[in-house]
């Protein structure tokens, strides 16, 4: 409960405290009383929020390899050089050591007796060997200062690789880096069976490719994380120049207004049936008399045209009139957003029959408390008690859903769909994918998108 909200156990959107029902998909909800927030407990950086990558076993035996060369090179060359260079006084030379072998097997072919009384002298053992013995140790707490700082040698250093504490990525520690010496120098006893015993494991374990010197220790040996790459500086842009407007196009000339000129003929006058009648052509040349009207009688005017009516345009269409759709069966009502599948989100199947949807972090267990970022419990009924109080988290980040066993007793296990059951180690986070099946004590829930 956070905010004065828990998750829907159906739709997993939050619903405020108090409420008989989800407002988000109707379901009804069981009343929960809101407890005071958790104090913030201050936690270390672990692989919850800062996940890594164990190392391959190949890059780790090159590790090995080099870190082997490069000791062999101090302890066999350098070192007994620099102690006959002080106790003897002569010149330094890397080859000091096959030259003493060398001069004790020409000894033992000649005059065993005192070859080997000259070698085993007080001065050369308190002196020669002494220095060299001085250096060794120097060295070695050299190399376990280094190691329990930054979690590297010479070989892991070429490599890419160090080692970290167990589910976080902190430095060893000197305590720790010389528990994790101790217990790789012991591989070496019994004709190396130890050693090869961690070579089988660190091939074996596909999780975390650990010996059981870095199990006894608590370490793990991973690969250095990428640096993330500075975000680029931003570029300068020149504003662009602005452009003139385009010329408005040219507009035709006015038409000048046609004024009719039109006018009404003069009446034309009529002529009288009484009128005299028009005399006869007296000859061909003379042009014929006009005709004359009688003083007395008047013309009557003629009665101009009468105008057309005006031009009336039809009527408008009537405007159109929607028609609501026809009933169906269909639902066509919008659906809550809550319903529908959305990324980073998932649905976890109990095979107790629990069904939770989740897009944040949760406990699952016989008796688990909710605490700090993990807000959703998943409380199984187990009379066999064959999963323990708290026994695995589950967190979904940037849309991806990891879970991490949490020193359960019985123990964690991860099978992909037509794939084996993997164990799961204690404190390591593992991406879980939809269609996987995650089994826990006796019981197991399947993953799928919600």
């Amino acid at each position: 409960m956070n905010g004065g909200s828990f998750p829907c156990e159906r739709c997993g959107q939050p619903v405020p405290a108090g409420a008989a029902f989800c407002i988000n998909c109707g379901a009804p909800v069981a009343q929960r009383v809101q407890l005071p927030p958790p104090r913030p407990m201050p936690q270390r950086a672990s692989s919850n929020t800062m996940p890594y990558t164990p190392a391959t076993p190949g890059v780790r035996f090159c590790a090995y390899l080099i870190y082997g060369i490069a000791n062999s090179l101090f302890l066999t060359f350098l070192f007994p050089g620099f102690a006959a260079m002080i106790h003897f006084g002569v010149p330094f030379s890397m080859t000091y050591f096959f030259d003493i072998l060398r001069t004790l097997a020409d000894g033992m072919a000649n005059d065993p007796g005192s070859a080997v009384e000259a070698l085993f002298t007080w001065k050369f053992f308190l002196g020669f060997l002494t220095y060299w013995m001085a250096f060794t140790a120097l060295y070695g707490v050299l190399i376990l200062a280094i190691k329990g700082a930054t979690g590297k040698n010479w070989g892991t250093m070429l490599l890419g690789l160090r080692l970290v504490r167990e589910g976080t990525t902190e430095a060893p520690g000197f305590g720790k880096a010389v528990l994790h010496g101790l217990l790789w120098e012991l591989s070496g006893f019994l004709l190396g069976i130890p050693a090869l015993i961690g070579v089988i494991q660190i091939c074996r374990d596909k999780q975390t490719h650990r010996a059981w010197w870095d199990k006894g220790a608590k370490l793990i040996m991973i690969r250095d994380p990428k640096p993330e790459a500075a975000p680029a500086a931003p570029v300068a842009m020149t504003p662009p120049r602005p452009v003139a407007p385009p010329p408005p196009p040219p507009q035709p000339a006015p038409t000048p207004a046609v004024t009719s000129s039109f006018a009404p003929p003069p009446p034309i006058a009529a002529v009288p049936l009484n009128a005299s009648p028009i005399p006869p052509v007296a000859s061909p040349t003379a042009p014929p008399a006009p005709p004359t009207a009688s003083p007395s009688t008047p013309l009557a005017p003629v009665t101009p045209p009468v105008p057309a009516a005006p031009f009336s345009p039809p009527a408008p269409p009537a405007p159109w009139a929607a028609t609501p759709p026809e009933e169906s069966g269909e639902d066509t009502s919008i659906r809550p957003f809550g319903e529908l599948n959305q990324p980073g989100r998932f649905r976890l199947s109990f095979d107790t029959g629990e069904v939770i949807v989740t897009d944040s972090a949760g406990l699952v267990g016989r008796n688990p408390v909710a605490s700090g970022s993990f807000s959703q419990v998943v409380r199984i009924d187990d009379p066999d008690r064959s999963v323990s109080k708290t026994h695995l988290q589950f967190v979904v980040r940037d849309g991806q859903l990891f879970v991490m066993d949490r020193g359960s007793t019985n123990g964690t296990a991860l099978q992909h769909p037509g794939g084996p059951k993997t164990k799961l180690d204690a404190g390591v986070e593992v991406q879980v994918a939809a269609g996987d099946t995650v089994f826990f004590g006796d019981r197991s829930f399947a993953v799928q998108e919600a």
